[in-house]
């Protein structure tokens, strides 16, 4: 306050500048922002819960309920009659020192807004005399945050409901659509650029006359632009070529192997989400405990080994050594134990860390603080306040976890013979089966592309903050 104060600012703006303060405390501060105003000839916007402060320090009065504003006018207009539910609601539960004096505390009817949609504040305007010939709080031209908070105001039935704003999702589909076909371009520039097909898959012992007539063939002797606009007009058609090796389509090649691929990323997921977030939410709410410092230590050693680390050491010990497990192929259920442990273990290590982190940082939020005065048990303030602020961060992790997974998959199924898509894939890469690769790559890249865009919807349902900044 007082770097800002060398300005000789016009405004300024207090924030529960004496929320949860000790009532002498409070004086103090009170006692200041008056000296301040006095001395600097300050307008000060003043927000607070507390009608009693709001009256006392303020001249005008502007109150807000979810995120609109509901009633404004001077102090003596809006107390003495208060239109809006709300207000009323906020001046009754003001405390009245006189004991012959008696009113009925007016209380809203149904559950309190959750904090994740709208913020519940009464923002009072306190003008100086600088402030009353010279700023009006209410004109948007004097007052930016004004004509800002008007723009996001709800205005409609989705705003007021808590769902996602279709403008949001458009804008959402289209960056995504915008990307899906700058990856089109980029796989297809990527793979013509790492070298001739023809002389990967024949050789250079062969003759010119069989080079050409491969690429003939599978038409490589056209301009690249000739190429690509062919390849790109497939894909809208679902045409994604054919495979060198069979002459086979290479869409059908890749989801021969999909199902394998899927089966043993779903389980992985099962194990990830049920053993990591459960540890981490554990280990915040037992902080510092023996417990907590296993769990954590738990997670590093398994972030840092790496997949196929993990893997060789479960073939030597369990299918080598102790000869319990099979350590390749994919035809019973014993099959999928090692596979599923070696992709498991890291991802629910990184979960585990991120919902921790997470819950610590909530648990001590203001808002909790909050539920618990109020009445709530620890165990509803955690179950109704703490989880949902602390999904958004875990929803973040979970759209890169997917990407993570892919790559995961990939060397997973190497190690252990597994075939799916990327035991696939890398045999492909191998043998320059360009119609192949370009497939997985490519619905590789929608996958997260996809994972993304319900991330951002997620975003948008979990924090309202950020639909509305994306829709400016």
């Amino acid at each position: 306050m007082a770097r800002a104060l060398i300005l000789k600012p016009r405004l300024l703006i207090c924030d529960e500048p004496v929320s949860a303060l000790d009532v002498s405390i409070q004086a103090q501060v009170i006692q200041l922002l008056e000296e301040l105003k006095k001395s600097f000839d300050l307008t000060i916007l003043f927000i607070s819960h507390d009608l009693s402060l709001v009256r006392y320090f303020c001249d005008s009065i502007v109150v807000m309920y979810l995120g609109r504003i509901v009633e404004s006018g001077s102090i003596e207009e809006v107390f003495a009659n208060p239109r809006h539910p709300y207000t009323q609601a906020l001046i009754s539960s003001i405390p009245v020192p006189e004991p012959t004096h008696k009113s009925d505390a007016i209380i809203l009817q149904g559950e309190p807004p959750s904090p994740l949609i709208r913020p519940l504040v009464a923002i009072s305007i306190l003008a100086a005399n600088y402030g009353r010939r010279f700023v009006n709080p209410f004109t948007p031209i004097s007052m930016p945050w004004v004509r800002w908070s008007a723009r996001c105001m709800p205005r409609c039935s989705w705003e007021e409901t808590g769902s996602v704003n279709p403008v949001f999702i458009a804008i959402k589909i289209l960056r995504a659509l915008i990307t899906v076909v700058l990856l089109v371009m980029f796989v297809f520039v990527i793979l013509r650029l790492s070298g001739d097909p023809a002389v990967q898959m024949l050789g250079l012992e062969v003759s010119d006359e069989a080079l050409d007539e491969f690429r003939r063939r599978w038409g490589l002797d056209r301009p690249i632009w000739e190429q690509f606009l062919s390849f790109f007009w497939n894909i809208l058609h679902g045409d994604f070529g054919q495979s060198f090796i069979g002459g086979r389509d290479a869409l059908g090649v890749v989801l021969e192997r999909l199902p394998k691929t899927l089966q043993l990323m779903g389980l992985t997921t099962i194990f990830t989400f049920g053993l990591g977030i459960p540890a981490g939410i554990y280990a915040s709410l037992h902080r510092n405990t023996f417990a907590d410092r296993a769990i954590m230590g738990f997670t590093v050693a398994s972030f840092s080994l790496p997949n196929f680390v993990v893997g060789i050491i479960l073939i030597m010990v369990l299918g080598v050594t102790f000869r319990l497990l099979p350590t390749s192929g994919s035809d019973t259920w014993l099959h999928y134990i090692m596979p599923v442990i070696t992709m498991a273990t890291a991802d629910a290590a990184i979960f585990a860390r991120f919902s921790r982190s997470a819950m610590l940082e909530v648990l001590h939020a203001p808002f909790m603080r909050t539920a618990l005065a109020k009445g709530l048990t620890w165990g509803e303030a955690v179950r109704r306040h703490a989880l949902p602020n602390a999904s958004i961060p875990i929803v973040t992790v979970g759209g890169m976890y997917v990407g993570r997974m892919i790559a995961s998959a990939t060397i997973t199924e190497n190690v252990f013979a597994w075939p799916g898509i990327g035991k696939l894939l890398v045999n492909s890469v191998q043998l320059r089966d360009l119609a192949v690769v370009q497939c997985i790559v490519i619905l590789v890249g929608v996958t997260m592309v996809i994972t993304n865009l319900l991330v951002d919807i997620a975003y948008g349902w979990l924090d309202p903050r950020t639909r509305t900044e994306d829709t400016k």
